[in-house]
């Protein structure tokens, strides 16, 4: 009898312990609230229409989470019920700025909302970028072509407002074009040009560009020679070509001078960027190469004559009219794409070098010293750590007792044979797509590498003390 009872007394004090336990619980509810955060997207995120947002909570409660709200423009959107707190947010035909919160449930009902975060949904055409003439170029042809790059976000076809002239405020000049050019006619030698370029979609959504610049320099601030349309001979065996069209081809190689003129410009356009070593620009691509940064002048070889003091450019002394050597093809496409130029196909070149005489030097038959500047000629500048020559050297002149011959192109180019050897627009071969064509040979060439037919391949990434280009312009 007494255990009974020892039992009851013991069945009664638990019972008094588990009312007391909820009394307690009674007089003393859970008011702790959660707390939540978005960790992604940021604040002021800015997300193209289409896209999938994933969007990512974390919730914290002294008991227990019970679920995350996630709202959208304080609309109630979704709710996810154990960690990771989610919600994937499709944003298709959405355009505008959205107010996004989570708010956190604990299981006694208390509950906390997050920041509120913008979030920005594009759905308008992207902004015109990456115009020819280059912003800020100061050396444009007077003869540009203005063109630009521009996109939607949905694949939507695209017209453009253009706005071109001579004040920084240009005004409307053609209404709702498709291309993506526009020729401005004829421009005026050194005057500054503005423009701006607005683009709308299918729904007449529209953004607008920056307001560009350029300046232009006249295509006679380079020396030319007119090659014509017609005939010419081709390679060793003098194959008879054509080329239906006239075009211009720069007189002399591209100098260490002009070359500085240029990376200085592309420098304050910030189109180009200088390392302790090298010059780098951006290059668009082609079908063998991506878009992308290339290197465009070894600044690092002791024979680049062109160097960077940390604040600018100079050329060493002695070597303003030599031609710039160290030049990647990037760097020489780089040029003739800032003042609207192009470099020459190898068939150009050779026309422009021979034209349809079928001499495998500019001049003729025979070679002697006087006519170019190769390996072994004796000219006064061969013991120079680069022996190049000043641009058209060859040219009649007798110079500290080195008597020249005048060894012009049929057309009238110098130092088409030796000097540097000259990057072309050409591919080596179909089989050997990384390589782009250079023709002739240099200072360092024996005479019988110089023919106006002598072709030779690079990667247009390399550059040497050797090879240098000049531009043509049609």
């Amino acid at each position: 009898m007494k255990k009974v009872v020892q039992f009851s007394l013991f069945i009664l004090l638990i019972c008094v312990f588990i009312i007391s336990c909820s009394s307690d619980k009674k007089t003393n509810p859970d008011t702790e609230v959660p707390t939540v955060v978005i960790t992604y997207p940021i604040n002021n995120a800015v997300i193209t229409s289409g896209e999938v947002i994933n969007i990512v909570a974390e919730a914290n409660d002294n008991v227990e989470v019970e679920k995350v709200e996630f709202y959208i423009d304080d609309v109630k959107s979704f709710e996810d019920i154990s960690e990771p707190y989610e919600y994937s947010w499709d944003t298709a035909g959405l355009n505008g700025v959205f107010t996004i919160y989570a708010k956190a449930i604990d299981s006694s009902e208390n509950s906390a909302i997050s920041d509120l975060l913008s979030i920005t949904i594009f759905n308008n055409p992207c902004q015109p970028s990456d115009p020819i003439p280059f912003d800020n170029a100061y050396s444009a042809s007077i003869n540009s072509t203005l063109s630009w790059i521009c996109t939607h976000p949905n694949g939507d076809t695209l017209t453009y407002d253009i706005y071109f002239g001579t004040s920084s405020n240009p005004s409307l000049v053609n209404i709702g074009q498709t291309e993506n050019y526009y020729d401005p006619g004829d421009l005026i030698d050194e005057m500054t040009y503005y423009w701006k370029i607005k683009a709308y979609d299918d729904d007449l959504n529209s953004t607008t560009s920056d307001i560009w610049e350029f300046t232009t320099t006249s295509v006679s601030d380079f020396d030319w020679c007119d090659v014509t349309a017609g005939e010419y001979t081709y390679g060793s065996s003098s194959q008879i070509l054509e080329i239906d069209y006239n075009f211009q081809i720069m007189k002399y190689e591209v100098t260490n001078n002009q070359y500085l003129v240029y990376i200085e410009s592309a420098l304050n356009a910030g189109q180009i960027f200088v390392t302790s070593s090298s010059v780098e620009g951006h290059y668009v691509g082609d079908q063998h190469f991506s878009e992308g940064l290339y290197e465009f002048l070894d600044l690092n070889s002791i024979y680049c004559k062109i160097e960077w003091n940390g604040n600018s450019f100079n050329v060493i002394s002695g070597y303003e009219n030599h031609p710039v050597v160290e030049v990647s093809w990037f760097g020489s496409w780089a040029f003739a794409e800032f003042y609207d130029f192009r470099l020459p196909t190898e068939y150009e070149w050779e026309k422009a070098a021979r034209g349809n005489t079928g001499y495998c030097w500019p001049w003729g038959n025979d070679i002697v010293i006087g006519r170019a500047n190769f390996e072994g000629d004796g000219d006064p500048f061969e013991e120079n750590e680069v022996a190049t020559t000043p641009v058209g050297f060859y040219n009649g002149q007798i110079f500290q007792g080195f008597a020249t011959i005048d060894s012009p192109s049929p057309y009238g180019a110098y130092d088409i044979a030796g000097n540097v050897i000259e990057w072309t627009d050409s591919w080596w071969s179909v089989n050997l797509t990384t390589y782009r064509v250079y023709r002739s040979g240099s200072w360092t060439s024996s005479p019988y590498m110089c023919y106006c037919f002598d072709r030779w391949g690079a990667n247009p990434s390399s550059s040497s003390w050797t090879t240098g280009f000049r531009c043509v312009f049609q």
